[in-house]
């Protein structure tokens, strides 16, 4: 099963789930400091959000075409998975 990490246009989904994998320590002002390395996407995205796109109009695209051939994937829903076969073969 490809899943959706294999449809096109998969690169902001993986950049967001890299920022949000990196632990951000200290803090600014009350606001988290973003890591030098992520300032690039971060100014990216903040430029398509002041032009009014939407920025998950495009996430919520391939998610619907996954689902609707049967090939959507993602860890979580196969953690949950993995779990609940473990505990039936326990139990």
């Amino acid at each position: 099963m490809g899943g959706v990490q294999s449809s096109v246009g998969c690169e902001d989904a993986e950049n967001e789930r890299d920022m949000s994998e990196r632990k951000q320590e200290g803090s600014v002002g009350g606001r988290a400091s973003v890591a030098p390395e992520d300032r690039a996407l971060v100014a990216s995205m903040l430029r398509r959000l002041q032009a009014g796109e939407d920025l998950r109009e495009a996430m919520v695209r391939r998610v619907r075409r996954a689902i609707a051939a049967q090939d959507y994937e993602n860890p979580l829903k196969l953690e949950i998975t993995a779990d609940r076969m473990a505990e039936a073969l326990k139990g």
